[in-house]
């Protein structure tokens, strides 16, 4: 393959194919042996379609819309494989609705999930079943066998992910530490954007996507984004009542709720009294 200097936009299999200098074997599917490829040397890559690339002990995984940073590939120095699979071999399958469940396909968070030999080993069986299957004729059952082939892939690597912390995300390590500065900053500042109480706004701040956000507050609280929140506003709303003279209205101003009564709503939904009646409750337990 000719050095690349130019920016690349890879939309296709068959682009990707001709970007690597591989033969053809799916529309859809493509394997890249990275120990076979000649030297590949670019600026910029942005690929619109899945990859999951395997080299030295570490697995990263990229979501359609994903631009690289510079790099190259050689031969002599690298091994290892790309599998790359166009978004349109998922639709109308199981699979597609649950891509959302796999953490790593984040293209905000640079992460590599680093595994072992004998979890590398595993990994390529994988990859070796896909290639097998790459190597028959396509036919009516291709096409759900590959992407069952791809389920159990990224099934095993999300097993490998719960097992042991990602790398390259240690910013994110103490994530539900990171949200309550982020919440107790807004909470004190009455003025801001009380928006960001949303999951989404905090994920946005954070620098994740939601789902990451949402994954990763459950497993370090055991609950999930949103409940983890409104717990937080919960006890910030306890608070209040028990040492100031705020009222209800005014404190569901603080905390960004629109009209008073949404808050008393959440708060009796989760304590099962108003706020109030909880006010109340903290004053006679004082006298």
């Amino acid at each position: 393959m000719k050095e690349r200097k130019q920016h690349e936009v890879l939309n296709t299999i068959e682009r990707c194919n001709a970007y690597f200098g591989i033969a053809m074997s799916h529309p859809m599917v493509s394997i890249v042996d990275l120990s076979k490829v000649r030297r590949v040397d670019i600026a910029e890559v942005k690929l619109n379609l899945y990859a999951v690339v395997c080299t030295s002990g570490h697995v990263r995984f990229y979501a359609p819309g994903h631009i690289s940073k510079r790099y190259n590939y050689d031969s002599l120095n690298i091994g290892g494989w790309i599998l790359i699979f166009h978004p349109d071999l998922l639709e109308d399958t199981l699979l597609a609705q649950r891509m959302s469940e796999y953490a790593f396909f984040d293209n905000k968070v640079d992460a590599a999930l680093q595994v072992t030999e004998s979890e590398t080993a595993v990994i390529n069986n994988c990859i070796l079943s896909l290639k097998e299957e790459l190597r028959n004729d396509t036919d009516r059952y291709s096409r759900r066998i590959l992407v069952a082939g791809i389920a159990v892939l990224l099934s095993i690597c999300m097993r490998y992910a719960e097992r042991q912390p990602m790398l390259n995300i240690t910013s994110n390590k103490n994530v539900v530490a990171r949200l309550n500065t982020l919440l107790n900053y807004r909470i004190s500042h009455p003025s801001e954007d009380k928006a960001l109480f949303s999951v989404a706004e905090c994920a946005r701040e954070l620098g994740i996507s939601p789902n990451y956000l949402g994954d990763l507050v459950r497993k370090q609280a055991g609950c999930s984004a949103k409940q983890y929140i409104q717990n937080h506003m919960l006890n910030e709303v306890k608070l209040q009542l028990s040492r100031s003279n705020h009222t209800v209205s005014q404190i569901a101003i603080d905390l960004g709720f629109k009209y008073a009564h949404h808050l008393t709503r959440l708060f009796k939904r989760m304590t099962g009294i108003t706020p109030n009646e909880y006010r109340k409750q903290m004053q006679e337990n004082n006298n």
